[in-house]
């Protein structure tokens, strides 16, 4: 990953090799392989992909994916009362939604929605791992359950 909107992929020779592709002749379906064996080993969904540009020279490729940006972040607390800290320490409720999920209790978050100050008491997981705790965890909380809970905090 390189921030966190893009990814680059490099594939050297003896990499291409092992796919029977040479960087000569890469043409889409190609890069399209590297690209989704990429994404699977990086945990980026390949919905995520927004757009890809390949290069190639004599005996590897380079390829630079650009993704869609997250509307909203999930942070991992490992109990509730870490949780109800990261809360706590807020300026304003901005989360939307509170939920458990393999264990592990989640806040999600808009973009510039406390992401930092909540990264201090849990942690950013991958994007696949976002996808999937967001389509299978269990909601707890939403946005006005979240900003009451928060009220009781601040007291």
């Amino acid at each position: 990953m390189i921030g966190a909107n893009s990814m680059l992929i490099y594939a050297n020779a003896a990499e291409l090799d092992k796919r029977n592709m040479d960087a000569g002749t890469l043409d889409l379906q190609d890069v399209l392989l590297l690209t989704r064996e990429a994404c699977c080993k990086g945990g980026v969904p390949v919905g995520d992909m927004l757009e890809i540009e390949a290069y190639s020279d004599e005996g590897s490729a380079l390829v630079f994916l650009r993704l869609k940006e997250l509307e909203r972040q999930w942070i991992v607390f490992p109990d509730l009362p870490t949780l109800l800290d990261g809360l706590a320490a807020l300026p304003e409720p901005l989360c939307e939604q509170m939920g458990f999920w393999n264990g592990d209790y989640c806040l999600s978050a808009e973009k510039n929605g406390g992401i930092a100050v909540l990264s201090e008491f849990g942690r950013v997981p991958s994007r696949r791992t976002q996808h999937v705790a967001e389509e299978n965890g269990v909601l707890i909380l939403e946005k006005e359950g979240i900003k009451r809970l928060w009220t009781c905090l601040q007291t």
